[in-house]
């Protein structure tokens, strides 16, 4: 964004600005979340492009605009105090660290993360988390990445069961779509415990 110019910047925040709806949000206690209707990314971060190629979060251009326009290195992030990735009111609007959004993230409960084994996790306050509920660990079917399923698993113990010819374990990673180790990880009963 360095290299354009105030003309081109204020036709950026014009643009961004005529497309965004004032309404708000149950968690919201300034103002109301600024909602605009760029085409969102799978995160449900917005978009807006400035040149043929390139483009800008929504949220990071208005931090941006809306703090006088200051160096911002590309590894630094633009966090959400009302938890809503399509807003870009710049009330809501804080530069902070990834490690430190992620954080805050999970606290919210807006991320579920598998809890570590045999390990303790800790806060930015350096204190151990002994209580990991809410800490919803997403394996198998229910998490979404998985490419077996519980069916396929049983096919595949079943398989090895009744005796595999050489290069048949070659076959059955091609045939799932997983790596030869999680076939036999599978198979020994380290992954997918019943």
């Amino acid at each position: 964004m360095e290299m354009l110019t105030d003309v081109q910047i204020n036709s950026l925040y014009h643009r961004l600005m005529s497309k965004i709806e004032k309404r708000g949000r149950v968690n919201t206690t300034v103002s109301p979340c600024w909602i605009n209707n760029y085409k969102s990314n799978k995160a449900g971060y917005p978009s807006i492009g400035y040149s043929h190629t390139k483009k800008v979060y929504c949220h990071r251009f208005m931090w941006w605009y809306s703090n006088g326009k200051p160096n911002l290195k590309h590894t630094e992030v633009i966090t959400h105090d009302c938890d809503n990735p399509n807003c870009c009111n710049p009330d809501h609007l804080k530069k902070g660290d990834h490690k430190i959004n992620m954080q805050e993230a999970i606290e919210r409960g807006l991320v579920k993360i598998n809890p570590p084994k045999n390990k303790q996790i800790k806060k930015n306050t350096g204190k151990n988390i002994n209580n990991l509920e809410g800490f919803i660990g997403l394996k198998g079917e229910n998490n979404k990445n998985s490419k077996l399923t519980w069916e396929k698993v049983r096919e595949i113990r079943s398989r090895h069961s009744l005796g595999l010819k050489r290069g048949e374990l070659k076959e059955m990673t091609k045939q799932y779509d997983v790596s030869y180790p999680l076939i036999r990880k599978v198979i020994a009963g380290t992954k997918w415990k019943e």
